[in-house]
């Protein structure tokens, strides 16, 4: 199994005008795994919100403030799985 199959975040803005997003990253449920979205959510600032264990899947929930959209795509653009962004209108898009 490829890393990007392995593992898939979604983000998006918890309210209209605001500055905070949540991050949802889907993977594979392995402590290995698992260990390492923690790692690599702590070191960029988000903070843990939420987890869910259930058959193969792991479901980690976080949330950071970002100043500005550009923000959010930077950070995307950083992290090693692919981000999508859950648009206001609902349409999803690949940003990182």
């Amino acid at each position: 199994m490829k890393q990007g199959e392995e593992v898939k975040a979604y983000v998006w803005k918890q309210s209209r005008g605001g500055k905070t997003y949540s991050l949802q990253v889907e993977a594979k449920n392995g402590v290995r795994i698992v260990n390492k979205i923690n790692k690599l959510a702590d070191a960029e600032n988000w903070r843990p919100s939420g987890h869910g264990v259930g058959g193969k899947k792991a479901t980690l929930l976080f949330v950071r403030d970002f100043d500005d959209e550009k923000e959010l795509k930077a950070w995307a653009k950083k992290f090693p799985y692919e981000v999508f962004y859950e648009q206001e209108n609902g349409k999803e898009r690949r940003i990182g």
